[in-house]
């Protein structure tokens, strides 16, 4: 009857499991996939061969920002993405491999039938970011100049402030971050902020107020 099908059913579906364990002993099991690149059926150490052959494909991605008729490129490696395909070839050789038996048997079953994937763990060193564009904000040559007095002769006059361009790092971060997560580098125009000067030509006014009427008036 219906029973006795389901048994068999089950029989059936646990040897396809135990056969599908005992001809994947030292490979990664199969439909598994680490991002994009799939490791399925794949033995240790050419899974490990894979996964850091992608990962130097990423960090080596070009990172390129335009700005005014001038190009800077590093790469993701030297602002500071690093790959950890250690971790990710773990986490691909643990599905199928979990400790309870009731574990194994649903994840071997869910990783055949329908396959399992594995995200690509990284991590950013912003302050090496940070030190590239540093290099930029120096190469833009636009930083902001504070307002100041000018005395000449008896005439004091205000020289105003200049705002500069800078860039616009939290922008900079998720340009390359999205473009990260599409496991590439990045070619975008490089967007830059203003930062004000501190010091304003109306801070100095009183100041030049104050200064003009002691040189109209000065010591007898």
């Amino acid at each position: 009857g219906f029973t006795g099908f389901l048994a068999v059913a089950a029989l059936a579906g646990a040897v396809v499991l135990l056969s599908v364990r005992s001809t994947h002993a030292d490979r990664i099991y199969p439909n598994v996939t680490v991002a994009d690149v799939a490791l399925g059926g794949l033995p240790m150490n050419e899974a490990a061969t894979a996964l850091e052959a992608r990962g130097d494909a990423i960090e080596s991605s070009a990172v390129t920002f335009t700005y005014g008729g001038k190009s800077w490129s590093t790469t993701l490696r030297d602002i500071g993405v690093e790959i950890n395909e250690a971790a990710a070839l773990d986490a691909a050789e643990a599905i199928g491999r979990e400790d309870s038996a009731g574990d194994r048997l649903r994840s071997t079953f869910r990783t055949t039938r329908n396959g399992s994937f594995v995200s690509l763990p990284m991590t950013f060193d912003n302050a090496k970011l940070d030190r590239w564009l540093d290099q930029i904000d120096r190469e833009l040559g636009v930083p902001p100049r504070n307002a100041e007095l000018k005395i000449d002769g008896g005439a004091v006059s205000i020289v105003p402030e200049v705002d500069g361009a800078v860039v616009d790092r939290a922008a900079v971060l998720a340009t390359v971050t999205q473009n990260l997560q599409l496991l590439g580098g990045t070619t975008a125009e490089l967007p830059v902020t203003t930062k004000v000067a501190t010091v304003r030509a109306t801070d100095l006014e009183p100041v030049k107020a104050t200064l003009m009427s002691a040189l109209s008036h000065p010591v007898q």
